[in-house]
């Protein structure tokens, strides 16, 4: 394997033998294992310690936590890409999976050759994004010409939905970060931002002029949905 960089893999995994046979497959291919980890609460302290680039999640494992919850709070809280190991493949077990958006399963006892195509399908993305962002409390981070770019959320004029992704639109550049709008959104103070499309979220505070169809910032033309005009003509008013 040909990377720029090392690759740090964490494997949740309560079976010993397997873990260890993981870690074989994944050091021999030129991944790291930064840990190997039992629980959801391990996990979760491994991932304190630090931060992987891909984790390999068993669907059941041991604690009150499973796999499936534990996936939940990565997506919540730590946004890294996960592939589910499952000796469960039926209907009802890829369903309830598939609502956490995991980059891949492998099916136990897995396939080597399998394995290591899953994660490099889910490894694939990351070296492609644009910018890397941080999300904090009244502000993001982007990365932009190998810098951190600190971006107030009162400097972002709207954000826009770009697939899986969002584009950030500010006075002076635009960002595309990896984040969806949706995680953009519940981020966002709501007392200053409002969505007023499927694919767009205004700041109020930049709003140079309204029609009956478009919200107007810096020339840009931004359509209003038809059902978030109502609601967003009241906070207008408010304001």
């Amino acid at each position: 394997m040909q990377n720029e960089s090392p690759k740090f893999i964490l494997i949740v995994e309560d079976e010993p033998l397997i873990a260890n046979h993981i870690e074989l497959v994944l050091t021999q291919a030129g991944y790291t294992v930064c840990h190997k980890v039992r629980s959801a609460a391990e996990a979760i302290e491994a991932l304190a310690l630090q931060k992987p680039d891909l984790i390999l999640l068993d669907v059941t494992i041991k604690g009150d936590t499973d796999g499936v919850e534990l996936a939940h709070l990565i997506n919540e809280k730590y946004h890294i890409p996960f592939i589910y190991l499952t000796s469960h493949f039926d209907e009802s077990t890829v369903n309830r999976l598939k609502k956490t958006q995991p980059a891949g399963f492998v099916l136990k006892p897995f396939n080597e050759k399998e394995l290591l195509t899953q994660i490099s399908i889910a490894l694939y993305p990351k070296a492609k994004e644009p910018n890397v962002s941080t999300l904090e409390k009244d502000h993001i981070f982007v990365k932009y010409n190998n810098q951190w770019i600190k971006i107030p959320f009162h400097n972002i004029c709207f954000a826009k939905a770009d697939d899986n992704y969002t584009l950030l639109h500010t006075p002076e550049k635009n960002y595309l970060v990896s984040y969806p709008l949706k995680k953009i959104e519940e981020n966002l103070p709501i007392h200053q931002f409002f969505r007023i499309h499927k694919s767009f979220i205004i700041n109020l505070q930049r709003i140079d002029s309204i029609t009956d169809r478009n919200v107007i910032i810096k020339q840009h033309q931004i359509p209003i949905g038809r059902i978030y005009y109502d609601e967003l003509m009241l906070k207008i008013h408010k304001m």
